[in-house]
């Protein structure tokens, strides 16, 4: 269950790098999630997560090495366990002692300190490419939604290809409509 949250109560989550991503491209994302004035009770979660479908990586947590390599970096004291629920979800469950306001939680897509490429972007173009961000404080199984949602904007790359749309019958001698357009290796303008 899911409910919007009053403004900052449950905290705010950004992205960095914010901006273009270009489609099937590898790069490095981090989530910075700041803990609200309510706190994350010890059982308590930050699950992020995409409503969309996409093609992008995986995240794995067990070789650092290889692509989609995830970390999480929480207060020193604190821990807080990870559990992958494949492309559209990870959820962060906070074990221990509570998380105060104004801690942080960094989320790395595609860490690449142990010498992995980073994470795939998805191949298709977005103009919003949302990761969601909701908060169970309490421990109540209640998920409340971050009023600001990071996101990214997903472009075509470096055009590979061109295609061209014509008719399949022309009269000689007189003109007709060629379209062309350049794409990606994804097949994006």
């Amino acid at each position: 269950m899911t409910d919007p949250a009053p403004k900052d109560q449950y905290g705010s989550a950004s992205i960095d790098p914010t901006g273009e991503v270009i489609a099937g491209s590898h790069g490095t994302w981090k989530f910075t999630c700041v803990v609200g004035p309510k706190g994350i009770a010890s059982q308590g979660a930050i699950r992020l997560d995409t409503e969309c479908d996409t093609d992008w990586g995986i995240p794995q947590l067990g070789d650092p090495a290889t692509a989609e390599y995830m970390t999480v970096a929480a207060p020193e004291d604190a821990r807080v366990c990870v559990l992958v629920e494949g492309v559209k979800s990870v959820l962060l469950v906070v074990k221990g002692r509570a998380l105060q306001p104004g801690e942080h939680v960094v989320v790395t897509y595609g860490d690449r300190t142990g010498g992995g490429p980073g994470s795939m972007a998805q191949t298709f173009l977005e103009g919003r490419r949302y990761f969601r961000v909701a908060v169970d404080a309490m421990a109540d199984g209640v998920f409340h939604a971050l009023e600001d949602q990071p996101y990214v904007t997903v472009v075509g790359g470096q055009a590979v290809d061109l295609v061209g749309v014509a008719p399949s019958t022309v009269v000689a001698g007189r003109p007709f409509r060629l379209l062309v357009r350049a794409v990606d290796r994804w097949g994006n303008p």
